[in-house]
């Protein structure tokens, strides 16, 4: 079998936004350094395509063509004259243009073949990996085996690689937490998979997607909340820290609830600045010309006005789920005219103006240091609260919202996918194991990258199937034949026949349902109990791993491509193919793309 080195491995992870790859594999594995929308434009000869989008040349630009035509000698004018009459028009690249772009999967499904394997032509080029260059890919539960085949001979054939791989997402997101069993639910644009998974064996008669539930029918639910913002605004919103999901016992904010939070916690702290008289202290002069306000005969204005910043600074110290509004931060491309806006919600504005040290400004002084101020404060600011960066291209803007960034899953998303769970690990046709994989549930897809999410499926999910401990009276209808029935006490509880136990006196049922440590008792003549399979009695979410450091900052929604890495790791290094764990190019030579399903 070929040796191949660790910063030869091509890993990709096509989806239906985004396309991820990564050249090599670090000694500790970080999140994929390519990262690329799955999408194509249409190319100027049928049949072809590219990156970037191909455009008829603006008037302005066709005549900057034009003078660098003239700037080419005499022969290379002539050559370009005759294309440009072949062509009729100048064309240029648009990179920011997404108008026309050919999006090749949808609901992880290949819509559009030719489109697709443009994009791993794309990807295969970006990267530009040697000749000795192994690839393993990640597929949806959605690719057929013909799908796989068409993408194995593309593989061999186009881009040329020694060996190659197809794995399963959900085994590739098993990979990454170090199980061999569990249940994964990856949430996407438009779908959610889940798959349930047992000692590494995916159960596809049981595995389901939900079509047209995910991200995308969250985003349109705010849409339909937030009329006045659009999709980018509302996915930016989605991806933000303000937008929350809360737990059903935890009521939204108003302002009879900000009120109370705000004196309570500013109480103290006002009663103080009585005292000392702090309260007439500019924060960043240190001192104020109290006279000149006074003589400006705008005092109940500036007292007003600062009376509100405070109120204002008091609403913003507040947690985001007290906090009746809340803002957020949009980054967007720079159109002529456009300036960074400043933060004018804590500035003086007019009325103020005779605020100063010691004496009057000349007023371009006052406004430099106002400036001055404004950039200080939006450095801090930008630094604390974790804004995006942006480029010299782009302007951040600021939009505040109510209690609507609360209400992202109110379109139903959570109950859906805890019906779909539920039959999934019912259909799992192993019983005694479906236990496992109730405890067992891994929650991983960009869709499910909103704050909160989890805990609110969890909390959806216990209160629809979980068995509550109060319901001890289900399992005292199948007892063992060697146990009394229950004692006439009122209570469910059977009275034991003889031996030690450390829950005397208990239904060894409930006790190993409600303790998660003890296992089913061995029940019937096949070892279980065979009645209580389809009902949970514990469910939880296993830790994510916690030895890959670029990991935790980037979340692991992403966790397959992680697990991508530790199986290419496995495959094509530690193993290098001894028990056929990728396909050669001679295997591919002997039974063709076939041959990847004996993989």
């Amino acid at each position: 079998m070929p040796s191949f080195r660790d910063d030869h491995i091509l890993v990709i992870s096509p989806g239906s936004q985004v396309t991820l790859a990564q050249l090599g594999l670090p000694e500790s594995f970080t999140p994929a350094k390519l990262r690329l929308a799955s999408r194509m434009f249409p190319a100027l000869e049928p049949g072809t395509w590219t990156w970037t989008k191909v455009r008829e040349a603006r008037e302005e630009e066709a005549e900057e063509e034009e003078e660098e035509d003239d700037d080419d000698d005499d022969e290379d004018d002539d050559d370009e004259d005759e294309e440009d009459e072949d062509m009729g028009d100048v064309y240029v690249e648009d990179e920011d243009d997404e108008e026309g772009a050919v999006w090749c999967m949808k609901e992880g499904k290949v819509v559009d073949w030719g489109c697709f394997f443009a994009l791993l032509q794309h990807v295969h080029e970006t990267i530009n990996p040697t000749f000795h260059t192994p690839i393993l890919m990640l597929c949806p539960p959605a690719f057929t085996p013909s799908d796989k085949e068409r993408i194995t001979q593309f593989v061999f054939e186009k881009l040329k690689a020694p060996g190659f791989v197809l794995m399963d997402i959900a085994l590739a997101t098993l990979w990454a937490y170090g199980l061999s069993t569990s249940t994964i639910i990856d949430v996407g644009l438009e779908k959610t998979d889940i798959t349930p998974i047992l000692d590494f064996a995916i159960q596809e008669r049981a595995r389901e997607t939900i079509p047209g539930w995910g991200g995308e029918s969250m985003t349109n639910h705010l849409m339909k909340l937030l009329p006045d913002l659009k999709y980018e605004e509302v996915e930016q919103l989605k991806r933000s820290p303000i937008c929350e999901i809360l737990h059903s016992g935890i009521p939204l904010p108003n302002a009879t609830s900000v009120n109370t939070a705000i004196a309570a916690g500013n109480d103290k702290m006002k009663r103080a600045a009585e005292m000392d008289g702090s309260d007439l202290i500019d924060e960043e002069e240190g001192t104020m010309n109290v006279a000149a306000i006074v003589a400006s005969g705008k005092t109940h204005e500036f007292l007003a006005k600062r009376e509100k910043e405070k109120r204002g600074e008091a609403e913003r110290k507040l947690p985001n789920r007290e906090r009746e509004t809340n803002s957020f931060w949009v980054v967007e491309k720079k159109k002529p005219g456009d300036e960074p806006p400043s933060s004018s919600a804590m500035n003086l504005d007019e009325p103020q103006s005779a605020v100063s040290v010691s004496a009057p400004k000349l007023p371009e002084e006052a406004l430099r240091k106002q400036k001055e101020r404004e950039r200080r404060k939006e450095e801090k600011r930008a630094v604390a609260e974790g804004l995006p960066k942006i480029g010299e291209d782009e302007i951040r803007r600021e939009i505040q919202v109510g209690v609507e960034r609360f209400m992202a899953a109110e379109c139903g998303v959570l109950q859906e996918l805890a019906d779909c769970i539920w039959r999934v690990i019912s259909k799992v046709e192993d019983v005694s194991r479906r236990a496992e994989l109730w405890e067992s549930l891994i929650l991983v897809g960009n869709g499910s990258k909103i704050r909160g999410f989890k805990d609110a499926l969890l909390q959806t999910i216990q209160s629809k199937y979980i068995i509550p401990p109060s319901s001890a009276t289900i399992f005292s209808s199948e007892l063992p034949s060697n146990m009394s029935t229950p004692a006439a006490t009122g209570t469910s509880t059977p009275v034991p026949q003889a031996g030690p136990s450390s829950h005397a006196g208990a239904n060894p049922l409930l006790v190993a349902a409600t303790t998660s440590n003890l296992p089913l008792p061995a029940m019937g003549h096949h070892g279980h109990h065979s009645s209580h399979g389809q009902t949970p009695t514990n469910i939880k979410f296993p830790r994510a791993p916690e030895y890959f450091p670029e990991w935790k900052d980037a979340g692991f929604e992403e966790a397959a491509f992680l697990g991508a890495q530790v199986a290419a790791k496995v495959l094509f290094i530690v193993d290098q193919g001894a028990n056929g764990g990728f396909m050669t190019r001679v295997e591919y030579n002997e039974g063709g793309p076939a041959a990847i399903h004996n993989v």
